[in-house]
């Protein structure tokens, strides 16, 4: 065969590839700019200082946070006269939640579940939560998240669950509302050059505070 003719044959599959990585390169770009750079300046990796608050009661820690190769987001929680705590959210490749076991979380389910006298509360939270989590940590596991919106008010989505994200000079909240009527948000705040310096989580009922995580980031 002679050359001309392997490069005509060629030429339709090299004009296919270079209309398939310019799709997925608008496709990954959907994303607003400034949508984008504040997601990228949240903080989820890392240690610090924490609190914890179920309504009236708080506990202070220091904890450490990595995303593992099984993408588990693992937060390792020091808690004075206590001892060592694990929260988790495996596999957030994954879509489906998994239940937690003997671990902090579901010591958190409990005791949330009796103070709201709701025992589904603790279960809904922790769903909830590790839905939240995986929209965080998306671009680390190549899943494709979405932002539409201008100015400083978006919806973003990943799969087919949804956040609304507000941007204000001093703070980022990415907030859901719940199937019972409860909101749950995430709130950065203290910007730095590079990243927040501050995560807070929230659970909110008629403007009722029921539960709290904050993260302090060294």
């Amino acid at each position: 065969m002679k050359g001309s003719q392997y490069k005509n044959m060629l030429r339709p599959f090299f004009i296919f590839i270079l209309i398939l990585l310019q799709a997925c390169t608008s496709h990954k770009s959907s994303i607003p700019k400034d949508a984008q750079l504040a997601l990228s300046s949240l903080r989820f990796l890392g240690e610090g200082k924490g609190r914890l608050g179920i309504k009236g009661q708080q506990y202070i820690f220091s904890f450490e946070t990595l995303l593992n190769e099984n993408a588990d987001w693992i937060l390792s929680a020091s808690i004075p006269l206590h001892g060592e705590e694990i929260m988790s959210f495996k596999d957030l490749k994954q879509k489906k939640s998994f239940e937690a076991e003997d671990s902090f979380e579901k010591r958190i389910e409990v005791m949330l579940g009796q103070e709201l006298k709701d025992p589904s509360a603790g279960l809904e939270l922790f769903s909830e939560m590790r839905q939240l989590m995986r929209f965080l940590v998306s671009d680390k596991l190549n899943l494709l998240r979405r932002c539409e919106g201008a100015g400083r008010n978006y919806v973003c989505r990943l799969d087919e669950e949804s956040f609304e994200l507000i941007l204000s000079d001093q703070k980022l909240t990415l907030s859901r509302t719940l199937a019972s009527g409860k909101v749950l948000s995430l709130v950065a705040e203290n910007p730095g050059e590079i990243f927040f310096g501050r995560t807070n989580f929230y659970l909110v009922q008629s403007k009722n505070q029921l539960f709290s995580l904050e993260l302090f980031w060294k």
